[in-house]
């Protein structure tokens, strides 16, 4: 705290009133000179804009291969590969049980076509002459077998188990 008699270097008596008031008054306007000088400039530091990814972190893709869309997940800045959602292991598990349960199919259709052929009744057709030569009976002939269809109980049979390949 600043005193009086420090202030005038006196410090054999004591001042009056007035001359501690005036001295009181010379230090708060020197402290209010300081207070007005004017404060130094404050830089403010501006961050840098937000980089924008070179790569999505997220990618859906679609694989005409197996036909079904997968997931990736990349590192935005290089644009690797960091996981895949299904996996190739099981992309290639489901195509070896889409080729099996194909398999299964043709092989069921294959035969019931077989069969069909085989118990098929042999179209026959008999011709009876008489002695008036415009007149001819001929049996009735059968009508032509139904085409081999797959009923959809036969085609839920044919689905395969689950087939395990390996990598």
């Amino acid at each position: 705290m600043l005193s009086v008699s420090n202030t005038l270097g006196n410090s054999a008596g004591s001042l009056s009133l007035d001359a501690r008031v005036a001295v009181g008054a010379g230090v708060f306007a020197v402290s209010a000179a300081d207070v007005s000088v004017p404060e130094p400039e404050t830089r403010v530091i501006s961050t840098p804009q937000p980089k924008i990814p070179a790569f999505n972190a997220i990618e859906f893709n679609y694989r005409s291969d197996f036909g079904k869309i997968i997931l990736l997940q990349q590192n935005v800045e290089t644009g690797q590969e960091v996981t895949q959602v299904p996996t190739e292991y099981h992309l290639r598990q489901y195509a070896a049980t889409q080729r099996e349960q194909r398999m299964q199919l043709q092989q069921k259709l294959y035969r019931s076509a077989a069969a069909a052929e085989q118990s098929a009744p042999q179209q026959a057709v008999v011709v009876t002459t008489t002695t008036k030569p415009a007149v001819s009976t001929s049996a009735p002939t059968a009508s032509p077998p139904a085409s081999p269809s797959v009923a959809p109980s036969t085609v839920a049979t044919a689905t395969a188990a689950h087939v395990d390949i390996k990598a």
